[in-house]
């Protein structure tokens, strides 16, 4: 799976030029939902079809990452040009693939978003077999592959929170909704302090009504709303960090956020 993942590296960093074009000069709607479609295109070959007679646990995981990583920059990107309407069109929007009703876990062939995530079985086996010891190798991927002038790894961290949050308000919601998990906060586990440049900036009331759209809410308050509230409070287990867990209303500095109307 690793040597093929190299292999789409090309393929990746043109289509994250790309993006960063969409976000820069030519984030219409129009445009936006070619994004959306080429996600789409994509879902075939994460899954088993509904004719595959057998396959091996993992088997597609090298298209699912693939995915998974264009899609993380891909909300880096937008939320770091402050595309927030855009993207926020483009998060509502689901999926449709007809595949999902082959072999898998699916009785719908709609999913949202959560569908790219994985738990990457083949890389869980990997770390055993060769005794890596390592507490993620996804998100040791996603670190190690971060080349970008305009993204940093930090930025890709940030959108994997963002997706966080909005899966678990549009759950709270009874929206159509998976898990997603975000991996790659182990990076800043240990952090005393929020450090991402969009959840800071969240704390001026005019940032945050530009940006809560991607959270779904109208207001901080229905943050704060009873069960919504403590499922951000509920603390996430981290394998490989020294306190071992965090809860993302106080890692994305929640508290703070649409404090100061200046």
């Amino acid at each position: 799976m690793v040597k093929t993942i190299e292999d789409f590296l090309p393929l990746r960093n043109q289509l994250l030029d790309l993006f960063f074009n969409i976000s820069r000069f030519m984030p219409s709607p129009e445009v936006v939902k070619s994004v959306h479609s080429l996600f789409e295109r994509l879902i075939p070959f994460c899954e088993p079809g509904r004719n595959t007679s057998s396959y091996t646990e993992g088997q597609f995981d090298n298209f699912r990452f693939f995915a998974y990583e264009l899609l993380l920059y891909f909300v880096a990107i937008m939320v770091r040009e402050e595309r927030f309407n855009e993207l926020g069109d483009f998060l509502k929007k689901d999926y449709y693939s007809d595949s999902l009703l082959g072999f898998g876990q699916y009785d719908s062939p709609i999913v949202d978003y959560t569908f790219f995530f994985s738990d990457f079985k083949s890389l869980e086996y990997r770390n055993r077999r060769l005794s890596l010891n390592r507490a993620s190798l996804l998100a040791d991927l996603i670190k190690e592959r971060e080349e970008s002038s305009f993204v940093s790894h930090r930025d890709l961290v940030q959108a994997d929170v963002i997706l966080y949050i909005r899966s678990i308000v549009k759950q709270h919601k009874g929206g159509l909704s998976s898990h997603w998990y975000p991996i790659n906060i182990i990076y800043y586990a240990n952090s005393i302090s929020c450090r991402f440049e969009a959840f800071l900036k969240a704390r001026n009331l005019s940032y945050f009504d530009k940006i809560k759209v991607l959270f779904l809410v109208e207001s901080k308050e229905q943050l704060l709303a009873p069960g919504l509230h403590e499922s951000l409070l509920r603390e996430i287990r981290l394998p490989g960090v020294i306190f071992g867990k965090l809860d993302i209303f106080t890692f994305s500095n929640i508290g703070d956020w649409a404090t100061v109307d200046m």
